[in-house]
């Protein structure tokens, strides 16, 4: 859930950094890297608005595979419940009356 708002909160403040110069024509906003460039903070924030939404994949894909898993051991039990066990009855060292004599 915090992820959730976490990407909405960034994707608002990137868009508002990118609009906000668009409208105003105010320059002070951006972040100067030398003669002539200039970086828009925004993109730092859409970076951190794209780290939430991968956190949230991650999250959604190993909840996907946790739930696969349970499904694959809820099926493994049933199966070993339902079948009996086959067993060589010369291996079988429990009862040596039941053995077959050679």
């Amino acid at each position: 859930m915090m992820n959730y708002l976490l990407a909405v909160l960034w994707l608002l403040i990137g868009a508002g950094l990118f609009l906000y110069p668009m409208f105003t024509n105010d320059q002070r906003m951006l972040i100067r890297l030398g003669e002539g460039t200039k970086f828009n903070a925004g993109w730092l924030a859409l970076l951190l608005a794209l780290w939430n939404g991968v956190r949230i994949w991650s999250r959604f894909s190993q909840e996907a595979l946790a739930q696969k898993q349970r499904e694959v051991m809820v099926e493994r039990e049933k199966r070993h419940q339902e079948e009996p066990p086959v067993t060589n009855p010369q291996f079988r060292f429990d009862k040596p009356e039941d053995q077959p004599k050679k």
